[in-house]
């Protein structure tokens, strides 16, 4: 079936889209999804390995929909570097046809109301339910759902909210037409029928891909579960992951190399930089060079972090995880694109956000170790997810999946687990209490629940309801979670009906965990009798919340100096320090860990300084200041419902020392746009202490300082 024979059922710019982007033909599954009922409106959950062609579906269907009238579309992503990969995509393809095309994925305290006038929505599953939340009428007009990576829905924490949504807005949207897609997993035919959906199902990939078991110099390559080929290795490392990259740099080809931890992404970006340099041309290391020194200058005053990307990135290599600033990232995946980064060594988190492909996928730790639960295999579907980021359309003839064996009987174990084994079943996250509690609050304040029946209801038609049935422990769950509501003055019920309260509706809209929402509101009414309190008492709390959960991990080599600053901040204390021998200890010493941090950022300690001094990458900085920041903006939304005027005043000066890092005497000046801590300080040391001091300058006073463009703005502000 090829592209120009549907012609007549597609509206034409679809069709000069696929034209323009050189699709002539459809695969048999997109075939497939065409003979059940694609155009017609029928519902399809689509289950193909990465690469193959879904979205090609989701987006004919969406755009088909939006022009022939039918209404707007939503396309569901789990994260926000997905949605702008899709935004940029869809946006370049289908806006000069008039398609109008949005990306939601922030402020989870804001309805958007200007998202009305798109026709298509591109947005988090987290922004979706918020803006449920906070009463988006326009979801109304949604004609058609894609919901990309649906095996999310057995992500643990995540999961949970995705299946939750989806049950909202079948109710809501009786009608409305639902694509999931999902790589892979062997229990799709059981998502398909709670989805009321139609099963396409595929193996097939553009490029072929062997996943492969190196031992002994030779690697061994599968295709399904066969063995198809033995090749001798490339690469003359003595060290099997180097030897790996060696070879498949030989091949004048890119690799991911996966690991477990980040600082062991490090050590293999360090440990094969002097490898990789001897790949690189001239012109190569000249750009490289130039790339390096923009990827450092990112901070103001690079880290030991940065320092060491940068030199790994001069010799062709980068790594790749959650401690490294996000525009260092954007940088770095942006040169392995147009392979001027030669290998990416990458915790598992770069498995499930853009779109990364290399020739060769190196699974290098098939195990990872968990606090609870010590060292563990890795999962057959994460081992896949990794695997199927190797071959790339328009470039490879074959991709390889490929770890390593060295001991023995390891060969025969990962043959048999993860070449051979069969992926997991997708498993409901529904039961988590804290997903449970979150949920309930909102299907109450939301009106989806005015009753314990209505509740039962609403569960019943949720995917745990279809796996499990209904059983005695969820619906005791239910019942003790709206009675603690209840006892939080979350929920109220007058005649064997449940009402949020105004407390209550306002922790739904601000996308809390009712037990924090609890725990914020009792700080708050407290802390009018507390003797003292200083901006570190008010950290510690914040610190405590399940939003910042975990806390920063105290190493033995810092602990003495950590339990050294306790009695520094003694009196600060909001929860007091327990004996050392408690079973509390651990915790406390983690939470004021993190308080500590949080000090030292807004007392404008450089990122440098706090990398040095606590161990944190800058990355993994930001994560938690934003965290922070959100739930001081909580707090001070609580305290307005509660009237606390000190609190409020308190938490908004503090949430904003947070947002850029700065001490008090900074605050009038970052009101100003392009002020941030480091010319704040600046012009601060030059005597501007308050905006009136700017406001009353001269302009070429000002140019001296920050240069004449940033004069300019302020002065135009002013």
């Amino acid at each position: 079936m090829r592209t120009f024979k549907i012609e007549e059922e597609i509206p034409s710019v679809i069709y000069q889209a696929l034209k323009n982007r050189g699709i002539e033909n459809l695969r048999s599954f997109q075939i497939e999804a065409f003979q059940k009922g694609l155009l017609k409106g029928k519902n399809l959950v689509i289950s193909a390995p990465t690469a193959s062609g879904k979205t090609l579906l989701a987006e004919i269907v969406s755009v088909r929909n939006i022009l022939l009238g039918k209404g707007k579309a939503l396309y569901l992503v789990p994260l926000k570097a997905l949605a702008q990969e899709f935004y940029e995509n869809f946006r370049s393809w289908y806006g000069m046809a008039g398609v109008k095309i949005a990306m939601s994925t922030g402020d989870l305290d804001s309805p958007d109301y200007y998202l009305s006038g798109y026709d298509w929505i591109i947005a988090t599953t987290e922004k979706v339910d918020s803006l449920l939340r906070h009463g988006a009428s326009w979801v109304r007009h949604i004609s058609t759902i894609v919901v990309d990576e649906l095996h999310m829905l057995g992500e643990p924490g995540r999961g949970a909210t995705l299946e939750i949504l989806l049950t909202k807005l079948l109710q809501i949207l009786p009608e409305v037409q639902i694509l999931g897609l999902s790589a892979t997993i062997s229990n799709a035919d059981e998502l398909a029928l709670w989805m009321k959906s139609e099963l396409v199902e595929s193996d097939f990939r553009p490029v072929p891909l062997y996943e492969g078991i190196y031992t002994k110099g030779k690697i061994h390559l599968f295709e399904k579960g066969v063995e198809k080929k033995t090749e001798e290795s490339l690469g003359e490392d003595s060290k099997p992951d180097l030897q790996i990259i060696e070879d498949t740099l030989l091949r004048k080809k890119q690799i991911l190399v996966f690991v477990s931890a980040r600082r062991l992404a490090e050590a293999m970006a360090r440990r094969a930089a002097k490898l990789v340099e001897g790949y690189l041309s001239e012109d190569e290391k000249k750009q490289l060079l130039k790339l390096a020194q923009e990827v450092t200058g990112v901070l103001e005053k690079p880290t030991q972090q940065c320092q060491n990307l940068g030199k790994c990135i001069e010799n062709g290599i980068a790594f790749h995880h959650a401690g490294v600033v996000r525009k260092q990232l954007n940088l770095i995946e942006d040169a392995f694109r147009r392979g001027l980064i030669k290998v990416i060594t990458c915790t598992p988190t770069l498995a499930f956000g853009v779109n990364l492909p290399s020739h060769t996928c190196l699974i290098r730790d098939l195990k990872r170790f968990d606090e609870e639960r010590g060292w563990s295999w890795i999962s057959v579907m994460e081992f896949k997810q990794y695997g199927g980021r190797a071959g790339r359309p328009d470039y490879d003839t074959e991709g390889r999946a490929l770890t390593i064996a060295t001991r023995p009987g390891e060969y025969d174990e990962i043959l048999e687990r993860f070449i051979k084994g069969r992926i997991e079943k997708i498993y409901s996250q529904l039961f988590d209490e804290s997903a449970l509690r979150i949920h309930l609050l909102s299907l109450v304040a939301d009106l989806f629940v005015r009753n314990y029946e209505q509740a039962i209801d609403f569960f019943s038609r949720t995917f745990f309801s279809h796996q499990f049935g209904r059983t005695e422990a969820l619906e005791t769950k239910i019942r003790e979670l709206l009675k603690l509501l209840e006892e939080w003055e979350f929920i109220e019920e007058k005649n064997k009906t449940y009402a949020a309260t105004a407390l209550g509706r306002r922790i739904n809209e601000l996308y809390l965990d009712p037990l924090d929402g609890w725990r914020i509101v009792d700080f708050l009414r407290k802390s009018p009798s507390l003797a003292f309190k200083d901006e570190f008492t008010y950290l510690q709390f914040v610190c405590s919340t399940g939003e910042l959960s975990p806390p920063f991990r105290v190493s033995e080599k810092e602990r003495y100096s950590i339990e050294q600053k306790i009695a520094l901040f003694e009196k600060s204390l909001w929860e007091k320090e327990p004996p050392y021998w408690s079973s509390f200890y651990e915790n406390f010493i983690r939470i004021f860990k993190t308080a500590l941090v949080f000090y030292e950022w807004i007392e404008e300690k450089t990122e440098r300084i706090i990398e040095e001094e606590y161990k944190i990458p800058p990355g993994e900085l930001y994560t938690k200041v934003l965290s922070g920041e959100w739930v001081l903006y909580a707090g001070e939304e609580i305290g307005k419902l509660l009237k606390l005027k000190e609190d409020i005043e308190n938490l908004r000066r503090l949430r904003i020392r947070m947002h850029y890092g700065i001490k008090e005497e900074l605050l009038d000046l970052v009101r100003l746009k392009e002020i941030g801590r480091v010319r704040a300080r600046i012009l601060y040391s030059f005597g501007f202490r308050k905006i009136r001091d700017l406001k009353n300058a001269d302009i070429k006073v000002i140019a001296k300082i920050l240069g004449p463009k940033i004069a300019e703005k302020i002065k135009k502000q002013l």
